[in-house]
Protein backbone atom coordinates (compact mmCIF):
# COMPACT_ATOMS: atom_id res chain seq x y z
CA UNK A 1 0.00 0.00 0.00
CA UNK A 2 2.92 2.51 1.07
CA UNK A 3 4.28 2.00 -2.72
CA UNK A 4 1.05 2.56 -4.32
CA UNK A 5 -0.65 4.59 -2.54
CA UNK A 6 -1.00 8.19 -4.17
CA UNK A 7 -3.80 10.02 -1.62
CA UNK A 8 -5.00 10.54 1.95
CA UNK A 9 -7.65 7.63 1.66
CA UNK A 10 -4.50 4.74 0.44
CA UNK A 11 -2.57 5.83 3.14
CA UNK A 12 -5.60 5.75 5.94
CA UNK A 13 -6.54 2.22 4.69
CA UNK A 14 -2.49 1.28 4.65
CA UNK A 15 -3.05 2.44 9.09
CA UNK A 16 -6.12 0.20 9.03
CA UNK A 17 -4.04 -2.70 7.57
CA UNK A 18 -1.20 -1.89 9.93
CA UNK A 19 -3.36 -1.76 12.90
CA UNK A 20 -4.90 -5.24 12.02
CA UNK A 21 -1.39 -6.07 11.99
CA UNK A 22 -0.83 -5.03 15.44
CA UNK A 23 -4.02 -6.95 16.23
CA UNK A 24 -2.95 -9.94 15.48
CA UNK A 25 0.42 -9.86 17.08
CA UNK A 26 -1.51 -8.77 20.12
CA UNK A 27 -0.77 -11.46 23.01
CA UNK A 28 0.04 -14.24 20.43
CA UNK A 29 3.69 -13.26 20.72
CA UNK A 30 3.51 -12.75 24.71
CA UNK A 31 1.58 -16.36 25.13
CA UNK A 32 4.19 -18.22 22.71
CA UNK A 33 6.79 -17.23 24.53
CA UNK A 34 5.54 -18.13 28.16
CA UNK A 35 4.09 -21.19 27.03
CA UNK A 36 7.62 -22.28 25.65
CA UNK A 37 9.25 -21.27 28.82
CA UNK A 38 6.41 -23.53 30.33
CA UNK A 39 7.25 -26.74 28.34
CA UNK A 40 10.88 -25.88 29.70
CA UNK A 41 10.03 -25.30 33.15
CA UNK A 42 11.72 -21.82 32.93
CA UNK A 43 8.34 -20.07 33.11
CA UNK A 44 9.79 -17.89 36.31
CA UNK A 45 12.41 -16.29 33.70
CA UNK A 46 9.24 -14.96 31.31
CA UNK A 47 10.40 -11.14 32.25
CA UNK A 48 14.37 -11.90 31.50
CA UNK A 49 13.45 -13.44 28.01
CA UNK A 50 10.35 -11.22 27.69
CA UNK A 51 12.77 -7.80 28.12
CA UNK A 52 15.16 -9.63 26.28
CA UNK A 53 12.91 -10.34 22.82
CA UNK A 54 12.02 -6.55 23.19
CA UNK A 55 15.19 -4.97 23.58
CA UNK A 56 16.38 -6.44 20.51
CA UNK A 57 13.80 -4.61 18.68
CA UNK A 58 15.42 -1.24 19.84
CA UNK A 59 18.77 -2.07 19.07
CA UNK A 60 17.61 -1.24 15.43
CA UNK A 61 15.71 1.72 16.37
CA UNK A 62 18.86 3.42 17.84
CA UNK A 63 20.54 3.65 14.75
CA UNK A 64 18.13 2.75 11.71
CA UNK A 65 16.30 5.74 12.18
CA UNK A 66 19.56 8.27 11.21
CA UNK A 67 19.70 5.88 8.17
CA UNK A 68 16.26 6.62 7.10
CA UNK A 69 16.78 10.31 7.57
CA UNK A 70 19.97 10.26 5.48
CA UNK A 71 18.43 8.18 2.94
CA UNK A 72 15.21 10.61 2.33
CA UNK A 73 17.18 13.62 3.62
CA UNK A 74 16.01 15.63 0.03
CA UNK A 75 12.26 14.37 0.82
CA UNK A 76 12.16 13.16 -2.98
CA UNK A 77 9.65 10.03 -4.19
CA UNK A 78 12.77 7.73 -5.23
CA UNK A 79 14.57 8.30 -1.97
CA UNK A 80 11.29 7.04 0.07
CA UNK A 81 10.82 4.40 -2.44
CA UNK A 82 14.34 2.82 -1.53
CA UNK A 83 13.11 2.98 2.47
CA UNK A 84 9.69 1.32 1.36
CA UNK A 85 11.77 -1.46 -0.70
CA UNK A 86 13.87 -1.83 2.65
CA UNK A 87 10.67 -2.56 4.79
CA UNK A 88 9.33 -4.74 2.01
CA UNK A 89 12.46 -6.94 2.13
CA UNK A 90 12.76 -7.09 5.98
CA UNK A 91 9.33 -7.62 6.16
CA UNK A 92 10.00 -11.27 3.64
CA UNK A 93 12.72 -12.08 5.88
CA UNK A 94 11.06 -11.41 9.27
CA UNK A 95 7.94 -14.09 7.30
CA UNK A 96 10.54 -16.67 6.76
CA UNK A 97 11.32 -16.58 10.63
CA UNK A 98 8.11 -16.71 11.92
CA UNK A 99 7.42 -19.65 9.37
CA UNK A 100 9.93 -21.64 11.28
CA UNK A 101 8.50 -20.95 14.60
CA UNK A 102 7.26 -24.13 16.24
CA UNK A 103 4.02 -24.15 19.04
CA UNK A 104 4.83 -25.67 22.37
CA UNK A 105 3.63 -29.01 22.48
CA UNK A 106 1.10 -28.64 25.41
CA UNK A 107 -1.18 -26.01 23.36
CA UNK A 108 -2.08 -28.19 20.47
CA UNK A 109 -5.21 -28.81 22.21
CA UNK A 110 -6.20 -25.86 21.51
CA UNK A 111 -7.24 -27.49 18.36
CA UNK A 112 -9.20 -29.63 20.12
CA UNK A 113 -11.40 -26.20 21.54
CA UNK A 114 -11.25 -23.63 19.25
CA UNK A 115 -15.04 -23.20 19.52
CA UNK A 116 -14.76 -22.54 23.42
CA UNK A 117 -11.58 -20.38 23.84
CA UNK A 118 -13.11 -17.42 23.13
CA UNK A 119 -15.74 -18.12 26.13
CA UNK A 120 -13.04 -19.40 28.04
CA UNK A 121 -10.95 -16.23 28.20
CA UNK A 122 -13.94 -13.92 29.11
CA UNK A 123 -14.49 -16.39 32.33
CA UNK A 124 -11.05 -16.20 32.91
CA UNK A 125 -10.91 -12.15 33.00
CA UNK A 126 -14.68 -13.05 35.37
CA UNK A 127 -13.17 -14.81 37.83
CA UNK A 128 -9.77 -12.55 38.59
CA UNK A 129 -10.16 -9.02 39.15
CA UNK A 130 -6.61 -9.22 39.23
CA UNK A 131 -6.29 -9.57 35.47
CA UNK A 132 -8.58 -6.17 34.80
CA UNK A 133 -6.43 -3.96 37.01
CA UNK A 134 -3.16 -4.81 35.45
CA UNK A 135 -5.15 -4.27 32.21
CA UNK A 136 -5.85 -1.48 33.20
CA UNK A 137 -2.84 -0.11 35.59
CA UNK A 138 -0.87 -1.01 32.67
CA UNK A 139 -3.41 0.68 29.55
CA UNK A 140 -3.53 3.62 30.82
CA UNK A 141 -0.04 4.66 31.72
CA UNK A 142 0.92 3.57 28.32
CA UNK A 143 -1.63 5.90 26.45
CA UNK A 144 -0.06 9.11 28.85
CA UNK A 145 3.42 7.47 27.51
CA UNK A 146 2.14 7.69 24.09
CA UNK A 147 0.83 10.77 24.23
CA UNK A 148 4.10 12.04 25.67
CA UNK A 149 5.82 10.77 22.65
CA UNK A 150 3.48 12.31 19.92
CA UNK A 151 4.15 15.77 21.89
CA UNK A 152 8.08 16.21 22.52
CA UNK A 153 8.99 16.82 18.69
CA UNK A 154 6.69 20.23 18.55
CA UNK A 155 7.30 21.06 21.98
CA UNK A 156 11.01 21.09 22.03
CA UNK A 157 10.70 22.81 18.61
CA UNK A 158 8.66 25.39 20.19
CA UNK A 159 11.43 25.98 22.43
CA UNK A 160 14.44 26.16 20.35
CA UNK A 161 15.75 22.64 20.07
CA UNK A 162 17.73 21.80 16.93
CA UNK A 163 16.58 19.01 14.76
CA UNK A 164 20.35 17.58 15.40
CA UNK A 165 19.27 17.64 19.28
CA UNK A 166 15.91 16.15 18.87
CA UNK A 167 17.48 13.16 17.20
CA UNK A 168 19.79 12.86 19.89
CA UNK A 169 16.97 12.72 22.19
CA UNK A 170 15.64 9.79 20.47
CA UNK A 171 18.45 7.65 19.98
CA UNK A 172 19.23 8.68 23.93
CA UNK A 173 15.73 7.36 24.37
CA UNK A 174 15.69 4.21 22.14
CA UNK A 175 19.50 3.37 24.38
CA UNK A 176 17.99 3.47 27.21
CA UNK A 177 15.00 1.66 26.80
CA UNK A 178 17.24 -1.34 25.30
CA UNK A 179 19.25 -1.04 28.35
CA UNK A 180 15.96 -1.22 30.75
CA UNK A 181 14.65 -4.39 28.71
CA UNK A 182 18.01 -6.12 28.75
CA UNK A 183 18.46 -6.11 32.12
CA UNK A 184 15.12 -6.11 33.37
CA UNK A 185 14.96 -9.60 34.79
CA UNK A 186 18.21 -9.00 37.18
CA UNK A 187 15.87 -5.92 38.14
CA UNK A 188 12.87 -8.00 38.69
CA UNK A 189 15.12 -10.14 41.11
CA UNK A 190 16.78 -7.35 42.64
CA UNK A 191 13.84 -5.42 43.40
CA UNK A 192 10.26 -7.52 42.97
CA UNK A 193 7.91 -6.79 40.37
CA UNK A 194 5.83 -4.26 42.31
CA UNK A 195 8.64 -1.94 43.10
CA UNK A 196 9.20 -1.62 39.54
CA UNK A 197 5.69 -1.25 38.14
CA UNK A 198 5.08 1.13 41.11
CA UNK A 199 8.18 2.92 41.04
CA UNK A 200 8.30 3.19 37.41
CA UNK A 201 5.00 5.46 37.84
CA UNK A 202 5.97 7.17 40.59
CA UNK A 203 8.96 8.44 38.68
CA UNK A 204 6.00 9.21 35.41
CA UNK A 205 3.85 11.35 38.24
CA UNK A 206 7.39 13.41 39.18
CA UNK A 207 8.38 13.79 35.17
CA UNK A 208 5.18 15.32 34.92
CA UNK A 209 5.12 17.67 37.94
CA UNK A 210 8.41 18.99 36.26
CA UNK A 211 6.76 19.31 32.84
CA UNK A 212 4.24 21.58 34.37
CA UNK A 213 5.93 23.59 36.68
CA UNK A 214 10.05 24.39 35.66
CA UNK A 215 9.94 25.49 32.03
CA UNK A 216 13.55 24.71 31.24
CA UNK A 217 13.99 23.69 28.05
CA UNK A 218 16.37 20.78 29.30
CA UNK A 219 14.78 20.14 32.36
CA UNK A 220 12.14 19.45 29.60
CA UNK A 221 14.12 17.75 27.34
CA UNK A 222 14.97 14.93 30.23
CA UNK A 223 11.31 14.77 31.98
CA UNK A 224 9.88 13.82 28.69
CA UNK A 225 12.59 11.49 28.15
CA UNK A 226 12.12 9.84 31.23
CA UNK A 227 8.43 9.21 31.12
CA UNK A 228 9.09 6.99 27.57
CA UNK A 229 11.68 5.20 29.51
CA UNK A 230 9.97 4.55 32.42
CA UNK A 231 7.29 2.79 31.21
CA UNK A 232 8.98 0.02 29.13
CA UNK A 233 10.07 -0.82 32.34
CA UNK A 234 6.08 -2.20 32.85
CA UNK A 235 5.39 -4.15 30.47
CA UNK A 236 7.27 -7.25 30.91
CA UNK A 237 6.73 -7.29 34.70
CA UNK A 238 3.05 -6.86 33.42
CA UNK A 239 3.10 -9.92 31.64
CA UNK A 240 4.96 -12.29 33.89
CA UNK A 241 2.30 -11.41 36.43
CA UNK A 242 -1.03 -11.60 33.55
CA UNK A 243 0.29 -14.80 32.06
CA UNK A 244 0.95 -16.71 35.68
CA UNK A 245 -2.85 -16.54 35.90
CA UNK A 246 -4.13 -17.62 32.59
CA UNK A 247 -4.80 -21.06 31.86
CA UNK A 248 -2.25 -21.76 28.45
CA UNK A 249 -5.71 -23.20 26.22
CA UNK A 250 -7.04 -19.48 26.46
CA UNK A 251 -3.83 -17.63 26.96
CA UNK A 252 -3.48 -15.73 23.37
CA UNK A 253 -7.41 -15.35 23.39
CA UNK A 254 -7.49 -13.60 27.09
CA UNK A 255 -4.43 -11.50 26.52
CA UNK A 256 -5.73 -9.78 23.23
CA UNK A 257 -8.87 -9.44 25.32
CA UNK A 258 -7.44 -8.04 27.63
CA UNK A 259 -5.59 -5.76 24.91
CA UNK A 260 -8.78 -4.55 23.85
CA UNK A 261 -9.54 -2.54 26.75
CA UNK A 262 -6.91 -0.30 26.01
CA UNK A 263 -8.06 0.40 22.37
CA UNK A 264 -11.41 1.45 24.15
CA UNK A 265 -9.48 3.94 26.20
CA UNK A 266 -7.53 5.50 23.47
CA UNK A 267 -10.63 6.95 21.98
CA UNK A 268 -12.01 9.23 24.77
CA UNK A 269 -8.45 9.97 26.50
CA UNK A 270 -7.29 10.66 22.86
CA UNK A 271 -10.05 13.07 22.44
CA UNK A 272 -9.95 14.78 25.48
CA UNK A 273 -6.26 15.17 24.60
CA UNK A 274 -6.66 16.78 21.32
CA UNK A 275 -9.24 19.19 22.87
CA UNK A 276 -7.47 19.89 25.40
CA UNK A 277 -3.83 20.57 22.96
CA UNK A 278 -5.76 23.10 21.48
CA UNK A 279 -5.33 25.24 24.48
CA UNK A 280 -1.63 24.62 25.58
CA UNK A 281 0.49 21.52 26.27
CA UNK A 282 0.22 22.53 29.94
CA UNK A 283 -3.09 21.17 29.86
CA UNK A 284 -2.34 17.64 28.09
CA UNK A 285 0.31 16.98 30.64
CA UNK A 286 -2.12 18.15 33.78
CA UNK A 287 -4.35 15.45 32.09
CA UNK A 288 -1.51 13.09 32.10
CA UNK A 289 -0.63 13.59 35.62
CA UNK A 290 -4.42 13.64 36.73
CA UNK A 291 -4.25 10.04 34.89
CA UNK A 292 -0.89 8.71 35.87
CA UNK A 293 -1.80 9.77 40.15
CA UNK A 294 -5.64 8.06 39.84
CA UNK A 295 -3.86 5.01 38.26
CA UNK A 296 -1.40 4.98 41.53
CA UNK A 297 -4.26 5.70 44.48
CA UNK A 298 -7.08 3.41 42.63
CA UNK A 299 -4.48 0.63 40.85
CA UNK A 300 -1.46 -0.21 42.70
CA UNK A 301 0.17 -3.31 42.65
CA UNK A 302 1.00 -5.55 45.09
CA UNK A 303 4.05 -7.99 44.95
CA UNK A 304 1.80 -10.89 46.50
CA UNK A 305 -0.36 -10.63 43.09
CA UNK A 306 2.32 -10.63 40.78
CA UNK A 307 4.62 -13.16 41.72
CA UNK A 308 2.81 -15.69 44.34
CA UNK A 309 -0.18 -16.78 42.68
CA UNK A 310 -0.50 -18.98 39.49
CA UNK A 311 -3.83 -20.01 38.22
CA UNK A 312 -2.67 -20.89 34.90
CA UNK A 313 -1.61 -24.55 35.78
CA UNK A 314 -2.91 -27.71 33.00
Amino acid sequence: MNWFAFGFWQFAFQFILTAASFSMFSGTEEAMLYDTLKELKREEEMTHFNGRMSGTKHIFKIFIPAIGAFVAKDLLESQFRILIGVNILVGLIAFYFVARLVEPRHVKSVEKLEKGIFKDSLNAIKADSFLIRAALNSSLVFIVNFITWRLYQPILVNYGVSVLWIGIFYILMQGAIFTNYWYLGYLEKRFGSAWIINGSLVGIILSFLALIFLHTVWILYIAMMLVMILDTLRAPVFSHGINKRIPSHSRATTLSNLNVIRGFLNVPILLITAWLSTDSSQSVFIFCLIISVAVLIALPMRERELKNVTIGVE
